[in-house]
């Protein structure tokens, strides 16, 4: 291999980075950022060698790590690759680990670059780049199908042709095949061109063929794809109500994100209509400890994922962002760290997770929900908040805009039920907040896209609100346009005694006007123990300012927490109830409910699930576009015409940051509530809390129902004896399956006000 060096050793940090420091006021959350003037970095070569000498060929993981001589502890490093003479993408950012694995997916010669720096808050740099070969699998005039590491997906390479489009259909083996495709990707006469071909049946044997736009099509090869790994633990998905009259089989799979996994269990996973898995991620073999709610698939089949790994500062803090194909190789990768040292340069608080969502935008960037802590005066009294941050990345997962709810919505608003983080949560909040205890002020759960004017769309749980704010693709200055919900800015048009939603996940635009969003119903359940979840679809006016509510579907089940929405293909609904039951028995159902508020079908899964949605294929993103709708793009995946306005899809809340239920819903001054239940969230429980059985919840694949015992649970003073009431986090921690992402004490039924 040849190896190219570039070498620079600058003696001062720019005047920029300096200023952006002496403009954050403290303490701030993040303390591994450090200022690294005057300190020059290495004195002698850096080597990059691969795990495999060239050449290698296309589809195969290659693991490529950097030498430094008499390396110094705390130097970082980044990877980057590129074609001879042409620029450089990066595919991971400045990291600790020396070494990175990418898998290239197209033959020919390439540029390896790494780059070395001192520490995240370092501008000095050196960087050594070599070259590298990759060869075709291809070696006649036919397609090869290659296996790979999973056993439902593999590689399909089609030997260079005409020029055009070209996409494999994929079907099972049979007399008559029903063809399944991936996306389109351009033919070449000078090279070939792979497929990773993805959503097929474990231990099934399918026919494969390559079509061109012209419509000329190949003969078809054999493939058996391998059976489910036993060291893996697969959820169980049940049916309770198949598909009946009406229902959508055109979006016939479904793609389902948990909250907070172990690492040998996969997540994100789809399955089939009949709850078969025909796809996962197998997050034991990605270098990471587990993942958690926020992944999101992207149209042309690619994965956005957060997770945690080795150099997380604490348990659950979510420090990986990445993008994988559907073989589960990393495409781009970015982490906390580097996010944060760009954050900082630009004058931004750093922000101490991942968390929730992250979306891909129409123009390719990437939105990601981030949450940042302050302390702030309440009523005289300094309190830790926690509040959130919506980061924007360019395609090369570099901060390109930011959000700082702290500069745009009031702190003596505070969170409708009062919701505390504290210590000994086991939701991801807690468990990754730097100090506790806390005030969980805003619980940000989504971010989408919104088709009619290149803004954002903002689900705020814990404010009752879905806000819009000022993006205007990147050039917006954030400002809040307006506030959905109950003492927002609209006029609601519903003959609903209760209308308005509350504590909701995954509002997003369905068209330029048109709102779902799933309605968890935390505050009606806090007043009627009662009361179900809903499905709400709502027709906006941002002119009169006028909220109608033309779809409120009582999906006759109470899910406090998680949740998704989605319109299908032929005008049905589908809404996710993720949380029902009571940990350790939760369960979700994704629920198609027919325009006439009838169930059409009902997919169940033995644990809790965060989001969840019907799609066609791995490859065209999530979609509410109604069939023949060819008008506009009104999706999530702004990149794709059928994908969702959104983006992608997450999230991840759950009841388990024990938030304590301190306030009446929509109070405006909060404080004495909220210091009341500082005071309480930081008492040591006295005794352990116990429960008794109460009826079963009926229809449920978990049929016990958790109530708790006032006379021997000191958490509990003066709480009535009602279904699905709790004391404290500590009762619902999971970690070995659920875990959670949102507090419980705000998911309470029958709490009392003070």
């Amino acid at each position: 291999m040849r190896f190219s060096f570039v070498r620079h050793c600058l003696k001062q940090v720019s005047a920029r980075a300096r200023r952006a420091r002496r403009q954050l006021p403290t303490p701030w959350a993040r303390p591994r950022l450090e200022a690294l003037e005057g300190r020059c970095l290495l004195s002698s070569g850096i080597s990059l060698t691969p795990s495999e000498q060239a050449p290698q060929l296309v589809g195969e993981p290659i693991t490529w790590t950097a030498t430094v001589p008499n390396a110094t502890p705390g130097l970082v490093y980044q990877f980057s690759v590129g074609s001879p003479g042409g620029p450089f993408r990066m595919v991971r950012d400045f990291s600790p680990d020396d070494s990175f694995t990418w898998a290239p997916i197209q033959e020919g010669n390439y540029r390896i670059r790494v780059a070395v720096k001192d520490g995240f808050g370092a501008s000095d740099t050196q960087s050594a780049v070599v070259t590298d070969r990759v060869d075709s699998r291809v070696t006649g005039d036919k397609a090869v199908v290659t296996p790979t590491a999973n056993p439902l997906v593999a590689l399909y390479s089609i030997p260079p042709g005409r020029e055009g489009m070209v996409h494999v259909e994929f079907a099972v083996a049979s007399a008559n095949p029903s063809w399944r495709s991936t996306n389109d990707l351009p033919s070449l006469p000078s090279r070939s061109t792979n497929f990773f071909v993805a959503g097929m049946l474990p231990s099934t044997t399918y026919e494969m063929r390559d079509v061109f736009s012209d419509g000329t099509t190949s003969a078809p090869l054999l493939f058996t794809t391998g059976s489910l790994p036993s060291n893996l633990l697969f959820p169980t998905f049940t049916v309770p109500q198949p598909p009946g009259p009406g229902s959508d089989l055109d979006q016939d799979m479904l793609f389902h994100q948990f909250p907070n996994l172990p690492s040998n269990a996969p997540n994100p996973l789809a399955t089939d209509l009949s709850g078969h898995v025909v796809w996962y991620y197998d997050v034991s073999q990605a270098g990471l400890t587990h993942t958690y709610v926020g992944q999101s698939l992207v149209p042309g089949g690619t994965v956005l994922v957060l997770g945690v790994d080795r150099y997380a500062p604490l348990p659950a803090t979510l420090d990986v962002l990445r993008e994988i194909d559907l073989a589960g190789h990393v495409v781009r990768e970015t982490n906390l760290d580097a996010v944060n040292a760009q954050l900082t340069a630009q004058g931004y608080h750093p922000v101490f997770s991942f968390t929730h969502d992250v979306e891909r935008l129409p123009n390719g960037d990437t939105a990601v929900i981030a949450p940042t802590e302050r302390t702030i005066d309440v009523n005289g009294t300094p309190t830790e908040y926690v509040g959130m941050t919506i980061v924007v990345l360019d395609r090369n997962f570099q901060v390109s805009w930011a959000w700082d709810a702290f500069d745009h919505l009031d702190v003596n608003r505070g969170p409708v039920l009062g919701e505390v983080l504290r210590p000994g949560g086991t939701d991801q909040l807690s468990t990754s907040t730097p100090v506790l205890p806390a005030v969980d002020w805003l619980h940000v759960n989504a971010v989408s896209w919104s088709p009619g004017d290149g803004n954002l769309v903002v689900s705020v749980r814990h404010q009752d609100w879905v806000i819009k704010i000022d993006y205007e693709n990147g050039a917006g200055d954030g400002h809040v346009l307006w506030r959905l919900g109950q003492g927002g800015d609209f006029t609601v048009n519903s003959a609903d005694p209760n209308p308005w939603f509350s504590h909701q996940h995954d509002a997003h635009f369905i068209d330029d006007s048109t709102l779902i969003l799933f309605d968890n119903g935390n505050v009606r359940r806090a007043s009627d123990p009662t009361a179900d979840s809903r499905g709400q679809v709502w027709k906006l006016d941002e002119q009169t300012m006028t909220a109608t509510l033309v779809f409120n579907v009582d999906l006759g089940n109470y899910s406090p927490m998680f949740g998704s929405a989605q319109r299908l293909s032929n005008g049905d609904y589908s809404f996710l109830s993720g949380a029902q039951g009571q940990a350790p028995k939760l369960f979700g159902q994704t629920i198609e409910v027919r325009p006439d508020g009838s169930t059409a079908y009902v997919q169940a899964v033995n644990r809790g699930d965060y989001r969840s949605f019907r799609v066609q294929t791995l490859y065209d993103g999530v979609s509410d576009q109604l069939a023949g709708d060819d008008g506009g793009d009104t999706g999530h995946h702004g990149d794709d015409s059928r994908g969702r306005s959104r983006g992608n899809r997450r999230d991840g809340d759950g009841p388990g940051g024990a938030f304590l239920a301190a306030t009446r819903a929509f109070s405006e001054d909060f404080g004495p509530a909220i210091a009341a239940a500082l005071t309480a969230s930081a008492r040591q429980p006295a005794t352990p809390a116990t429960f008794s059985v109460a009826s079963p919840i009926s229809a449920t694949p978990a049929p016990w129902v958790l109530v708790g015992d006032r006379d021997t649970d000191p958490a509990l003073p003066n709480l009535p004896t009602v279904a699905v009431t709790a004391a404290r986090d500590t009762l619902f921690a999971d970690p070995g399956s659920d875990g959670w992402g949102e507090g419980i004490g705000d998911d309470l039924a029958g709490v009392p006000s003070p």
